[in-house]
């Protein structure tokens, strides 16, 4: 049997038009040409930072996990128990992520960013020279190295929007934990319509 990685993503409520219209809004007035936006991504390599500042938890983290840094050698992808801790932040996902609705503005990130959720254009995409494909590889990990890479070569920016959220469930290491809290704690992840 062949295994196949996949992403363990979360979107909520008018996700895509708050990525498009964040997006537009950094081409008409960005101080620096924009690569790619994104979400904050809670479980993210510098999203985390970002998110537990915007919740007020900053102080809770740095207690638990040590100093927050923008860096993907951080606790939140070094330490199992951080997605743990980040996922019990929210009542579900879905009223976080209408809570960060509220939010405005946006972020210019400067470390490198493992993707898992972006957006950019059709015409950035051919500027990278879209995808580059190696046979027989998932290319899970070099696409985000590529990316990231060619941002730097073009100087270009990584925007992450301060009203957009996206949920990542754990990182490869912390996957079998957190399928185990996926599991037992459904009420977090449920889609809620109203």
């Amino acid at each position: 049997m062949e295994a196949f990685q996949h992403e363990d993503i979360f979107i909520g409520k008018d996700f895509f038009r708050q990525m498009i219209q964040g997006y537009q809004r950094i081409e008409r007035e960005g101080e620096y040409r924009i690569g790619f936006a994104v979400p904050v991504v809670p479980l993210n390599c510098c999203g985390y930072a970002s998110y537990i500042k915007l919740i007020g938890k900053k102080e809770d983290y740095e207690q638990r996990f040590g100093r927050a840094y923008k860096s993907r050698f951080s606790a939140v992808f070094n330490v199992v128990e951080t997605a743990e801790f980040l996922w019990d932040t929210m009542d579900t996902f879905d009223r976080m992520a209408a809570q960060f609705l509220e939010n405005d503005g946006y972020n210019i990130l400067d470390c490198y960013y493992n993707i898992g959720c972006i957006m950019f254009s059709r015409e950035r995409w051919i500027m990278m020279g879209k995808w580059p494909e190696i046979p027989d590889e998932s290319g899970m990990g070099r696409d985000e190295a590529y990316i990231c890479q060619d941002n730097v070569n073009k100087d270009l920016a990584i925007y992450e929007l301060k009203n957009v959220l996206a949920g990542h469930l754990a990182f490869g290491h912390q996957k079998k934990r957190m399928m185990e809290y996926y599991r037992n704690h459904p009420e977090k992840f449920a889609v809620h319509t109203s």
